[in-house]
């Protein structure tokens, strides 16, 4: 009689994500800020229509720090993304296994960036230029529960600190991540995650304060053979009162070339106009690629986001890389494919990995 009640673990952990985040949530604001933690940075979860909370690796300390809960061996990322009108976003995070039973560490940077603006005065005249940037640095654990005989859920928490810089102004501040992620005995193919984002006060400029865009996820995965998975998911912004849907796929070819292919749609977005509503088709849409060679941890993605006829197109680079030894598999080496899952790190390399 006891496994049915430790089965249900990792459903109550993502309810109780989301309830959290529903007591913690500010009154709603007129205006948020610091659109750098609105931008997902890297390329294969962009690639897969943005289901944010089934992140894994390195990359999901921006979306979901218990992404890292089953790592093996140290792992770097490293993201580059051109947006508009010189604006770049850049990206950098490392996950690290500790000592059995001590979880997992991780560090992340993220920094957005533009070339120079022009300054004007009060009467609209020239006056000479200014800069501005947007960084968040975060610090990272993640740890793993095993729930029955097959099961395994993950766990982690991430504290970031987020700083605005437009010219000589400065906003700073605090927030807190919180993510959930696990499969199941009965079904080891299903993967769940939810994922809370930004929770942290208000930020200020001067007498302008503004919130910043806390984020609630929910994602599914399913594992349909070894080499094919399709993952869907929402997220909500309650200070934006945004709601967005996605869903993607990834296919593994030669078990060195995956092909991603995502879209995601604007659901709601509570007080906005008609045409602000509109959503150009092709805004959501996304495709990527991915090349491991085989034997190796290096792994190079990359995505394409149409985006719309007004702003142009956005491409991403992801470059990662596992290294060292790292800690040994406590599943076992003789595990059936639908199983396997539970290994090094599925979600990211888990089928071309398995039997190099």
């Amino acid at each position: 009689m006891e496994r049915p009640t430790r089965s249900l673990l990792p459903l109550r952990s993502c309810a109780a994500l989301f309830f959290l985040a529903l007591l913690a949530t500010p009154p709603a604001r007129a205006l948020t800020g610091v659109d750098t933690l609105k931008i997902p940075p890297t390329a294969r979860d962009v690639s897969m229509g943005g289901v944010l909370a089934m992140s894994a690796g390195a990359e999901s300390l921006f979306y979901n720090p218990a992404g890292i809960g089953n790592l093996l061996r140290p792992a770097l990322s490293l993201t580059h993304t051109q947006l508009y009108e010189g604006v770049r976003l850049d990206a950098m995070s490392l996950a690290y296994p500790l000592a059995e039973g001590w979880g997992r560490l991780g560090l992340s940077l993220m920094a957005m960036s533009m070339t120079a603006l022009e300054a004007r005065d009060e009467q609209g005249l020239p006056g000479g230029s200014f800069n501005a940037m947007d960084t968040v640095m975060g610090l990272s654990w993640a740890g793993e529960l095993r729930h029955g005989l097959e099961g395994r859920g993950r766990f982690g928490v991430t504290l970031k600190r987020v700083e605005q810089r437009i010219a000589d102004a400065t906003a700073a501040g605090y927030a807190l991540d919180l993510g959930a992620q696990s499969n199941f005995s009965a079904a080891p193919r299903v993967h769940l995650g939810a994922s809370v984002q930004n929770l942290g006060p208000a930020m200020k400029f001067s007498e302008e304060s503004f919130s910043q865009p806390l984020t609630m996820s929910l994602g599914a995965g399913y594992l349909a053979g070894d080499a094919l998975l399709i993952q869907c998911g929402l997220s909500h912004r309650p200070n934006d009162k945004r709601t967005t849907v996605g869903a993607g796929a990834e296919l593994w070819l030669g078990r060195a070339v995956a092909l991603r292919s995502g879209y995601m749609q604007l659901a709601r977005a509570a007080g906005a106009s008609a045409q602000t509503q509109t959503q150009n088709p092709l805004s959501g849409l996304g495709f990527g690629a991915g090349w491991r060679p085989i034997k190796s941890g290096l792994r190079i993605d990359y995505a394409f986001a149409p985006g719309n006829t007004d702003l142009g197109a956005v491409h991403r680079i992801t470059l990662g890389v596992e290294f060292g030894r790292g800690r040994e598999s406590s599943s076992g080496p003789g595990l059936a494919a639908a199983h396997r899952m539970n290994r090094d790190n599925f979600w990211r390399v888990q089928s071309p990995w398995e039997g190099d």
